[in-house]
Order: structure tokens, then sequence, then C-alpha cells
């Protein structure tokens, strides 16, 4: 045993650690960066005072290969204000490798709305960032350039693989068409979107369903209805029945009839009130469906012969209505101007007969001869007038007698001795009118002689 124990002793002694070479770790090496520090400097410079600016540097961080400096510098280019900053914008939105920076520049282009940057909106169109494509849409709209619309209708023919996620891009391209007008477009832009997986574009797609479809002549307007019946979105099916009620053809009356088995609980009933109406309308007033079915034929020749007519034929159809109507008017304003005379003169007659004295009327200078030559005939004829007048007052006196009486106001005159009468008047008896045989009467005289 104590051999045994003094054997191991060295092996169960602690045993000092052995040291093995190790290899030298090595410091981390710093990749050598496409942009020293130094030239950060057309940067901060541009932070610092934008007069400052240098819009070439600018252009080349936002086409360079960092990302962070590429969306500062576009940021940068469109705070600015010198004049060629906005063909530089164009510039990173058609060639800079980052989607941030393309999307400082576009967002700068949607601010400034310049005619010029319809190309560059146009293309980025089929940008693979939908904000940028949102952008782009956004800006072609505001811009309202006709050439714009059939690019509009090609992005929501594309989205038949489209991103996850709300298809901002379509909502702004449908807009746009609206703003454009493009009302013949409506039918190719819901079908498209009906095509493709885009998401959450429904309202938008009913607000353009609602606000360009009444500007649609009727035949139009039931083909876009038809053609909505089985679209993917409820509020374009929504739409199509509402609008196929409203038009009231009863041969549409199948096409609603066949939506019936495959329409949700939420639209089936719709449909059966649309159907209602239809059929009864039909069967009410048989002779309305006949004419309208006539009166749209009529109007579907009258179109086709407008279309195939030369531009002779269509002038003719015009100029001979306006021709017949400028010939009434010259004749009616002809037949104004020949009238005009003779009632002015008609006018003219009637007034001279007012003004005119009444041939019974003798003049002043009559009167004075009549008195000269024969005094006591000339005196015979007047004197019934002056009688009537007396024995009539005039209305105003005659009112005023009525009202007051006589006697209350009647004033006090003398006799020819001096004292008043009791009727309040002239002492009729005592007076008498002289007339002279030269012309000249002497007035009132009472028995004493004196003139009043």
């Amino acid at each position: 045993m104590g051999l045994l124990a003094t054997c191991l002793l060295p092996l169960l002694a602690p045993q000092a650690p052995t040291t093995t070479p190790t290899t030298p770790t090595p410091l981390p090496v710093v990749a050598a960066s496409s942009q020293d520090p130094v030239d950060l400097g057309p940067l901060r410079a541009a932070e610092a005072d934008d007069a400052k600016a240098d819009p070439a540097a600018l252009l080349q961080f936002a086409n360079g290969s960092d990302a962070a400096l590429a969306a500062r510098a576009a940021w940068l280019l469109a705070r600015g204000k010198h004049a060629d900053r906005l063909p530089m914008l164009r510039q990173v939105v058609a060639e800079s490798p980052h989607a941030t920076a393309r999307l400082q520049a576009m967002q700068a282009l949607l601010h400034q709305r310049e005619v010029g940057s319809t190309t560059t909106a146009t293309a980025a169109l089929h940008d693979t960032d939908r904000r940028i494509r949102t952008l782009a849409a956004q800006l072609l709209g505001a811009l309202n350039r006709p050439t714009a619309r059939e690019p509009l209708l090609a992005l929501l023919q594309e989205q038949q693989h489209a991103e996850p996620g709300i298809a901002t891009d379509v909502q702004a391209a449908l807009l746009a068409l609206h703003d454009l007008g493009a009302d013949d477009l409506l039918l190719r832009a819901a079908t498209a979107v009906h095509g493709g997986n885009a998401e959450g574009v429904g309202p938008t797609l009913a607000f353009c369903l609602q606000q360009m479809a009444p500007k649609l002549d009727r035949e139009q307007q039931l083909m876009l209805a038809l053609g909505m019946l089985d679209h993917r979105e409820p509020l374009a099916r929504r739409f199509a029945i509402d609008a196929l009620a409203g038009l009231g053809d009863p041969s549409t009356a199948k096409a609603l009839e066949g939506r019936l088995a495959n329409e949700t609980p939420e639209l089936r009933p719709l449909v059966e009130v649309a159907l209602a109406h239809l059929r009864q309308d039909a069967a009410h007033d048989p002779e309305r469906a006949t004419l309208m079915d006539k009166l749209h034929g009529l109007d579907q020749r009258a179109k086709a012969w407008w279309q195939q007519s030369s531009t002779v034929e269509r002038g003719v159809v015009v100029s001979v209505p306006l021709a017949v109507l400028l010939l009434l008017l010259l004749t009616l304003r002809r037949r104004g101007n020949a009238a005009s005379p003779a009632s002015d003169h008609a006018d003219a007659e009637a007034a001279a007969a007012l003004v005119q004295p009444s041939a019974d009327l003798d003049t002043p200078e009559q009167l004075a001869a009549d008195l000269a030559t024969d005094p006591e005939t000339a005196w015979g004829e007047a004197e019934p007038a002056l009688e009537d007048a007396n024995e009539q007052p005039a209305d105003s006196e005659a009112t005023f007698a009525e009202e007051v009486p006589a006697d209350e106001f009647a004033p006090e005159t003398q006799t020819s001795e001096g004292e008043p009468t009791e009727t309040g008047g002239f002492d009729e008896t005592t007076t008498e009118l002289e007339v002279v045989t030269d012309g000249e009467a002497t007035g009132w005289q009472d028995d004493a002689g004196a003139a009043r």
C-alpha cells in the first residue's frame, strides 16, 4: 500500500498549465469605402446652406452605391432652389438604383407639376417600387395630359400578379383616368381590375363607375352594366344591378336571372328587386317598351349614317335647319319694321286729338267778337252754361259740403246798408250785370252803383 501510494502521489499533485502556441487574432479589416470622408463636403455644405449646394455633386451621390447617402442627396436636391434641379430630379428617378432616392425625387416632381415631367412619370409607372408607381400615376392625373391614358390603362392590365397589400398604384391609376375624363376607357379599366388580383380597389372602382358612367350614352351604359354583373368586386356588381334597374331595359332581365344563382346573400335581394321592377314595367306598359325599342333602333341607324356620311353631307344636314331658322328671323324682323311706321302714325294722331280743343268750344277771340256785335244773343247763349255750373258744384266741393255743414263756416257779409245777411252770401236781388256797347263790362254793381 505504501508503495502504491508513493507511485500515485506524483499523479495526484496539481500540475502547472502547459502553454500551447496560439496565433494572434487579426484586427477587423475595414473595406475601403467608395465615398471618401472628404467627399462628404458637398452634402454638409448643402445641409448648412442651400445656396452653397453643388447640384452636380448631389446628383452623383443620389446615383451612387450608398443607399443612405443617395436618399439624403436626393432630398437635398429636391429642397434646393437652383434652376437646373428639375432635370436632375428626373435623372434620379430614371437612373438611381435606390428606391428611397427615386421616391424623394418623384415626390419633388409631383409637388412641382411641370409638364416636362410627363415622360419621366410615364416611365415610372413600370418602376419596381409600388410607392413610386403611385406617385407617377398621381402626377399624370395632375398634369392632365391625354397621352397618359393608355399608359395608365397598361398599369391596370399588369396587375395579374400584383404584390400583396393595398394596391395604391391601381387606385391612383383609376383616379387619374377619372381626372383625365377617359370615360370611353371605363369598361376596359374595370375589366383589367377584374382580371388582376389587386387588393383594396373596390371603393375606388365604384367611385369611377358612379362618376363616369352617366357621361356615356345609353347603349354604352347597358354594355358596361352587363359587363360588371360578374365582376369580382361586390361594389362593382352592386353598381351594375342598380344601373340595369334604372335603365329599365326589359331585355336585361335574363342577365339578372342568371345572376340570382351565383350572387352573394348580401346582393341577392337587390337582384330580386331589380327583376321585379323590370318585369312590372314590361307587363304594365308593353307599348312603351315597344316604342323604346323603335326609338333605340332609330337612334342606332342615325348614328350609323352619321359615321358613314362624308363631311359635305354632314355640313348640309347641319346647315339646312340653320338656314331655315335664319330666314324665319329675317322675315319676322322685316314684318316688324313694316308695321312700325303705321303704328307710330296712329299713335301721333291719337295724341294730337287729345290735346286739340273741342269743336263746340268758342275761343276767347270769338267770344269777345260776339259780345261786341250782339251782346244780348251772346249772353243768352252763355247764361244757361253759367246756371248749370252754379247748380252743379264740383266733386270736391260737394264732398266738402257733405262733410262740413255750410252754416258752421259761413262768412258774414255786408248788405248795401252795411248789415250782414242771414244767408251768409251776397244779396242776389241787388246785383246785376251791366254791359256797355263799346265792349267793356263795368262788372257787378249794387243799387247804390258801387262796383264790386
